[in-house]
């Protein structure tokens, strides 16, 4: 969709992305509550007393009027609303949330489209609005995901888009973050007395799990191979790992004979924890120890055979392995503050006129 080609200049202003999204539509407090202090119930208690929370009234967006909102002049109308709405929605749902479309939730969507008019009105004031090219570049990227103009128009229908509607947002959305990499990133100052103390405070969250570092190589069978086809296939993975065990260089074998896409890496696959691989693959990926070559492996893509390279029990992390995420996790709760305080600075100085919600 047109709506997940998104600008990312760096990689804390992806995560602000999600910060202005739900800006409105998320409380802060609850955001930026660690998960062991979200107050828990005991499994094993009854309730039967308790009522059922009631279900918020259906809300039809249709009973708003034509113009909900102006914004220093600029009208706000019911389809952009709706529009703004429906990717709010589509966004917490990739975050696993299903929020109800009550009145409260278009009330969100109105402050969030009534902040993206603001920080663009305020990027345009400064110079660093997005230009008529960048708007091309962004669209041309965006289309160009899909296989024909055919199916590029079906996406824009589908969100309720025309092409003259979809490059406004391309251009908002650019300025937005364009403001927010010129003005609120370059104010963010993170000290590593700060980043310290953060990982003193949250070793529960440093923990790593036992995982490994491998190299692989494959065979494929294709989906409906004949059983001469499989073979064949498992003949050449058994000529393979009999090589790799009389001490051919493995990541050589793999360059030359694997079927995967990691052939050109001699095979290398990232660290790896459990739960993350198919069953029968990970459970003769944890039996190797460093140096060690499996036997062959089937699995639905075919036979392979697996190298250890090294492992690590489970562990906290040092500090300077993780200090660049702990970075980024800083920068980002103080960019989302600023972020937010920018918006009611904006709100409090503009012309904001509401007719619903």
């Amino acid at each position: 969709m047109l709506r997940e080609a998104r600008f990312a200049p760096g990689v804390a202003l992806v995560v602000l992305a999600a910060a202005l999204s739900a800006m409105a539509l998320a409380p802060a407090a609850s955001a930026q509550q660690p998960a062991q202090e979200q107050p828990q119930r005991n499994a094993g208690a009854e309730a039967p007393d308790a009522a059922p929370a009631p279900a918020p009234p259906a809300f039809d967006p249709e009973t708003l009027p034509e113009v909900v909102a102006r914004v220093n002049g600029v009208a706000i109308s019911r389809a952009e609303l709706v529009d703004e709405a429906r990717g709010a929605y589509a966004q917490l749902r990739q975050l696993g949330q299903a929020p109800a479309l009550d009145a409260s939730f278009y009330r969100g969507a109105l402050d969030q489209r009534i902040a993206s008019l603001l920080l663009e009105a305020e990027a345009k004031s400064r110079g660093i609005a997005a230009t008529p090219e960048e708007v091309d570049q962004r669209f041309a990227a965006a289309r160009s995901r899909f296989e024909n103009e055919e199916a590029f128009q079906r996406s824009l229908a589908a969100q309720g888009l025309t092409v003259e509607r979809a490059r406004a947002e391309l251009g908002q959305e650019i300025s937005r973050y364009k403001y927010i990499e010129s003005v609120i990133v370059p104010q963010i100052e993170i000290s590593e007395e700060a980043m310290r103390s953060f990982y003193e405070q949250n070793l529960a969250q440093m923990r790593q799990p036992e995982r490994v570092k491998l190299r692989h190589l494959l065979t494929q069978v294709a989906a409906g191979a004949t059983e001469e086809e499989r073979q064949k296939a498992r003949q050449r993975a058994d000529e393979l790992a009999r090589r790799a065990k009389a001490g051919e260089d493995f990541a050589a074998l793999a360059r030359e004979h694997s079927e995967d896409g990691t052939r050109e890496q001699g095979g290398e696959l990232p660290w790896i924890q459990r739960g993350q691989t198919l069953p029968t693959f990970e459970q003769a990926a944890f039996a190797l120890e460093p140096g060690q070559v499996s036997d062959v492996v089937e699995t639905p893509l075919g036979f392979h055979v697996i190298q250890a390279v090294d492992r690590q029990p489970e562990r906290v992390a040092e500090y300077d392995e993780v200090k660049d995420r702990i970075r980024m996790v800083m920068q980002t709760e103080q960019a989302q503050e600023r972020l937010r305080e920018t918006v009611e600075t904006l709100m409090a100085k503009a012309d904001v006129e509401r007719f619903a919600l």
